[in-house]
């Protein structure tokens, strides 16, 4: 079987551009569309994200859109999910460091948690440690 390189692929390479690739997870690419219609909401064209855990955790998730108005919608959707989980006393210190902020067409979302919010995540939902 013969194909080309990822490497030739201009829009995954730009995606990938976007990542932290010495993270502990890291990943980009296009979203097929039957996939971004199950998702609800706006259909997402890419993604690519970052996850770094080390005695803590940080995240760094980025979803492209159609448009820039696109993922203005979803950040409005994310900010009163996120004002909904504020109010919620367990989750205000942990919800209370997540952002999400507008960059053309994309709606990048970051994230830290501590050890210590970790535990207290495991410790309400009966999770394993990490």
């Amino acid at each position: 079987m013969s194909g080309s390189s990822l490497k030739d692929n201009s829009e995954v390479m730009k995606l990938v551009g976007k990542v932290n690739t010495s993270a502990t997870i890291s990943a980009a690419g296009m979203v097929p569309p039957k996939a971004a219609s199950m998702m609800g909401g706006k259909p997402t064209k890419a993604a690519y994200m970052s996850i770094g855990v080390d005695g803590g955790m940080s995240a760094k998730v980025g979803l492209v859109f159609e448009s820039g108005d696109d993922a203005k919608a979803t950040k409005k959707q994310l900010d009163m999910a996120l004002a909904l989980g504020i109010s919620e006393a367990d989750f205000k210190d942990i919800i209370k460091g997540v952002s999400g902020k507008i960059k053309g067409s994309a709606l990048v979302v970051e994230t830290k948690l501590s050890g210590k919010q970790i535990e207290k995540l495991q410790g309400m939902r009966g999770g394993p440690p990490l």
